[in-house]
């Protein structure tokens, strides 16, 4: 069937398709049986955005039979213009084979199964406004995708401005997928080929049991809903090996798109292997946050830090005590005595030192937030409490925020100025945030051969931030 006439087609489909917005762009994706290439057709209206482009223009070299209507299109640099006062459909192929693969790449192969990062095939308008994405499978194949669900099946998606940052993720294949839901939001998690395969039951405890962790934050899970992509590494070439002695060798949270989460796991772990690890509840405790600029990453990262600790005491998983000291030894790591670099600084430099220091000094700022919050207030307010209030106003978020805006944006909840006074007394600050006065008010005693817990005037406090409670609790 000649392109013309399936672009046609195309149109008719978009145009009836059920729940589908006539005033947006639409991409019609097919995706071939051996999941060799795609092939994408999106149809317009003269007043609907006429440039488009690849996020990812290094891939632009497996773009394949570019047209509009009738006419042949060149795709220099993934950019493609159409003529603007022309209604037509942009049709194009996109050959799987042409890309190379690399470890985390943008686009690479897992056994039968395929990650291929929108930001390497789809040609999207080039000005950032809402679109659709439907889908057309091989029997038996699935997608995931991190964009927002128009129908149960997963097969059409309503793509919105988003943060910038690491490029989305688009998985093809017979995986396993399933939801988990949780109190204010829902995981779709895919379980990608392995080899061998990884144990999903395993998989779905381990991902649910850190999720709900993070609901102990406040009760409910930060947004509503994140797509949860499981890459197994062992066996896999293009990983060559590397980590794979830890359950959870490397995870990050993707906020372009929407909110996602890829986990690269060594599937031969036992499952006390990824209950015991904090990595997943480290992730998933950024989604507390909006999307923060990578020049202040202490921020997130920060928080993400303190809370693994924090949750997994509420949790059960570690004693108070464990809790503690966990928390010392990460301000021990993130503590040198030979920084010449400040804390905005440091974010610059990503050798080990000093990433220690920018996560751990993120996290010292944020028990000292927690802390005075909570002294101030009588333990009415607290960082969970100011972390509710944000969810309530600001989250999901389609933007970048930097951790000024951030704050301002804290203490205006919170009605004061804690954060922004930590902000200026730390952030260009070469020392590393003063966490003993806290840890003395709170009877924490980190000298000696093991940390000790003693009676002072904030135990009550100190045993209240990491209290076991479910997600049905509330304590501040």
């Amino acid at each position: 069937m000649k392109r013309s006439v399936i672009a046609l087609l195309w149109l008719v489909l978009a145009g009836g398709a059920a729940g589908a917005s006539a005033d947006l762009p639409i991409y019609q994706v097919r995706v071939a049986e051996h999941l060799a290439n795609l092939s994408v057709s999106v149809c317009r209206s003269a007043d609907m955005p006429h440039r488009f482009a690849l996020e990812s223009p290094t891939q632009a070299r497996a773009l394949r039979n570019v047209t509009y209507g009738a006419k042949r299109l060149g795709s220099r640099h993934g950019r493609v213009t159409v003529p603007a006062d022309q209604p037509g459909c942009l049709t194009y192929d996109f050959e799987i084979s042409a890309v190379r693969e690399e470890r985390r790449a943008s686009v690479l192969r897992l056994g039968a199964d395929l990650i291929a990062s929108p930001a390497a095939w789809l040609l999207a308008p080039v000005d950032e406004v809402p679109f659709e994405v439907h889908f057309a499978l091989p029997p038996g194949i699935q997608v995931s995708a991190p964009w927002q669900p128009l129908d149960q099946a997963l097969l059409r998606y309503r793509v919105e401005p988003s943060p910038s940052g690491w490029q989305p993720i688009v998985a093809f294949g017979r995986f396993e997928q399933f939801p988990i839901q949780l109190p204010g939001g829902r995981l779709d998690v895919a379980v990608l080929d392995g080899q061998p395969r990884a144990d999903v039951d395993q998989v779905r405890v381990w991902i649910e049991t850190a999720a709900r962790h993070v609901t102990l934050a406040y009760g409910s899970f930060p947004v509503p809903r994140t797509q949860v992509v499981i890459v197994p590494v062992v066996g896999l070439d293009a990983w060559g090996g590397r980590g794979t002695g830890d359950a959870v060798p490397f995870a990050r949270i993707l906020r372009r798109g929407g909110s996602a989460a890829q986990f690269f796991v060594n599937q031969l772990a036992p499952l006390e292997s990824y209950l015991t690890d904090w990595t997943a509840t480290h992730e998933f405790s950024h989604l507390l946050l909006p999307y923060v600029h990578q020049s202040d990453a202490w921020l997130s990262e920060g928080i993400a830090s303190y809370y693994q600790n924090v949750l997994r005491a509420r949790a059960g998983t570690l004693t108070e005590e464990t809790a503690w000291r966990k928390l010392h030894e990460g301000f021990a790591r993130g503590r040198r005595d030979d920084y010449r670099d400040t804390l905005a600084e440091s974010v610059h430099y990503r050798g080990p030192n000093m990433i220690m220091r920018m996560y751990w000094s993120g996290a010292a700022i944020a028990l000292l937030a927690d802390v005075e919050l909570r002294e101030r207030s009588g333990g009415t307010q607290s960082l969970d409490t100011v972390l509710e209030q944000l969810q309530r106003c600001c989250l999901p978020s389609s933007r970048t925020w930097s951790a000024m805006e951030l704050f301002d944006t804290l203490d205006e909840l919170a009605g004061g100025n804690v954060f922004n006074d930590l902000y200026r007394r730390w952030v260009d600050a070469v020392e590393f945030p003063a966490v003993g006065p806290v840890f003395a008010r709170l009877g924490v005693d980190p000298d000696g051969p093991s940390l000790r817990l003693f009676q002072a005037p904030g135990s009550q406090m100190r045993r209240e931030i990491m209290a076991e409670r479910s997600s049905r609790e509330h304590r501040h």
